[in-house]
Formats: structure tokens, C-alpha cells, sequence
């Protein structure tokens, strides 16, 4: 059996009693430790683009994460959009070949 545990302090006013966070790993650590790598990842390049990018630019398209969700739990998880959410993801993708021509 794997058992993760962690100590920590939580700061609670002047006083900062001890936090213990015990996790079991059995099956979750792989896909744990790749989520991990993808949101590292996709930070670096967040930072990356917007030192040697146009900030404005980064900062619009970094903000649609919420289309990639919805998009992924459609293709993965096979969720339904409603009409407002099909919408959506169409005008925000609509929004990106725009930016993208201009």
C-alpha cells in the first residue's frame, strides 16, 4: 500500500498550527504526476510567450482555457454542449482566427 503524507503549517492569524495530509497512491500517481507535467508545461510557455510575444495577444488567448475544457470533456468524456455553450465555443474560436488574421 503507498501512502503519501504531508506536513505542513497553515497560517491562521499569529499562530500557525500543524496541517497533516495523508493520500493514498495505489492507482493515482501516474496520471497525477501527468497532469502535473502538462500544467508545468503549459505555464512555461504562457511565460515564454508573453516575455518574447505581443502581451495582448498572449493575454486574450490565455484566457480561453475554458473552451479547452469544454472541449476536451466533449471529445473525452463524451458530455453534451448545451446551445449556449456551443455558442460560446463557437464566437471564442471565431475570436481566435480573428486575432490570428489581424
Amino acid at each position: 500500500m503507498s501512502l503519501a503524507i504531508v506536513h505542513s503549517r497553515a497560517l491562521d492569524g499569529l499562530a500557525a498550527p500543524p496541517v497533516t495530509v495523508e493520500v493514498h497512491l495505489a492507482n493515482g500517481l501516474p496520471s497525477f504526476t501527468l497532469v502535473g507535467l502538462a500544467d508545468t508545461g503549459a505555464n512555461l510557455l504562457f511565460a515564454y510567450a508573453a516575455t518574447t510575444g505581443n502581451l495582448a495577444v498572449v493575454g486574450v488567448l490565455g484566457s480561453l482555457y475554458p473552451v479547452a475544457t469544454v472541449i476536451l470533456a466533449r471529445w473525452l468524456l463524451g458530455e453534451r454542449l448545451s446551445g449556449g455553450q456551443n455558442a460560446g465555443v463557437a464566437l471564442a474560436l471565431t475570436g481566435v482566427g480573428l486575432l490570428a488574421a489581424a
